[in-house]
């Protein structure tokens, strides 16, 4: 199956939605925030991250940015739900509660509809669409559970609408007014998409979440803490990772490298010390990589800090700094802060994977 994601941004339409659409892998598909009990989610088709339990978000500007933690996969449906920490989690907006769990009155009535995405660039994209037809259909052949409900949808050209569907749209959301009715899985040509009704989602969901097991599951995620010095968490993280096994929330427990491509031009992560105020901290090292033949030590480095309080991360610019090859650095702060983001803009060899194999930071007494 393939996806495909919308080319152009900006077509104005007399639409407004309340949930948060995030893009996800850097844009390699897309997502909705939910809120339930105090959490931040995103449902997303399953397919669009098939390996690992963690991968990276963003919603459109003013750009947040988060991790996902995969806790629950229907893959025979094609969707799954994930936990989303960091800034993108500040967002979550949308009440998994009022998702509808029936929209046949919506689509019985009208055959308008708006797909809404976030586009790479973190532009907010809504393209006019027209419902085709809703029909039954196996995810894949010989599926055990049965048939899903499908809305088959394509451009609406009749509303003037010119623009195509391209890669990176699985997980796009259709509209009627403000009400989301489906998530885009595939899209069977460049102007038309097959998306899971949302009952096939919403219902799912709502058994699972009563069922209690997410309880159960968050019990078995370890809380992470660095080896030496102040505990952190990794909450967000930019590039495309060397391996998609190995994430760069490994750095606060000290157990992998964060090895990853350029994106955009640069790679950067962001560690939380804490959720609630800030703490102090003396100094900060990191160490490049360890083998030098695998991967490459980042040359220039940026270290932003957040030194809010509680809500939205506001980062300042606190040291740029050069890395060596087998040395780490050190970077003094004696500042109370609440995040500390680390840019990495060039590196000593082009054609290899970033590497940051340790970090650790030392309170201030």
């Amino acid at each position: 199956m393939s996806a495909f994601r919308i080319l152009i941004f900006a077509l104005v339409l007399p639409f407004t939605a309340t949930a948060e659409a995030v893009a996800l892998k850097e844009g390699l598909g897309q997502g909705l925030l939910l809120r339930h009990h105090g959490n931040c989610y995103v449902v997303f088709p399953s397919h669009v991250h098939k390996d690992g339990p963690v991968f990276n978000l963003f919603t459109s500007s003013p750009q947040a940015a988060g991790i996902g933690t995969v806790f629950f996969r229907r893959t025979e449906a094609d969707f799954a739900l994930a936990l989303v920490r960091g800034s993108a989690s500040e967002r979550c907006a949308q009440p998994f509660s009022k998702l509808p769990r029936d929209t046949s009155r919506l689509l019985n009535g009208s055959r308008s509809a708006v797909l809404e995405r976030v586009n790479p660039q973190g532009g907010l994209e809504r393209l006019a669409m027209r419902i085709d037809r809703i029909a039954w259909a196996a995810e894949t052949e010989g599926a055990a559970s049965g048939l899903y409900q499908y809305i088959y949808a394509s451009t609406d050209t009749a509303a003037g609408e010119t623009r195509e569907v391209y890669q990176g749209t699985s997980g796009a959301i259709l509209y009627i007014d403000d009400t989301p009715v489906g998530m885009v899985v595939t899209a069977p040509d460049a102007t038309s998409v097959r998306a899971l009704r949302m009952e096939e989602v919403t219902l799912p969901l709502a058994r699972w979440f009563a069922s209690g097991s997410f309880g159960a599951l968050k019990e078995s995620v370890s809380e992470e803490g660095a080896v030496d010095g102040l505990p952190f968490t990794i909450t967000e993280w930019t590039g495309k990772l060397a391996d998609e096994a190995l994430p760069p929330t490994g750095l606060a427990t000290g157990t992998v490298p964060f090895r990853a491509h350029p994106v955009s031009g640069s790679v950067s992560f962001v560690m939380e010390l804490s959720d609630n105020g800030t703490v102090g901290v003396r100094e900060l090292v990191l160490s490049g990589a360890v083998d030098e033949s695998t991967a490459t030590t980042p040359r220039k480095i940026v270290i932003d800090v957040d030194r809010s309080r509680k809500g939205p991360a506001d980062f300042r610019l606190f040291s740029s700094v050069e890395m060596t090859p087998g040395a780490p650095v050190s970077i003094a702060m004696n500042t109370l802060v609440r995040r500390v983001r680390v840019r990495i803009l060039s590196a000593w060899t082009a054609d290899k994977p970033i590497e940051i194999s340790s970090v650790s930071v030392t309170e201030a007494k």
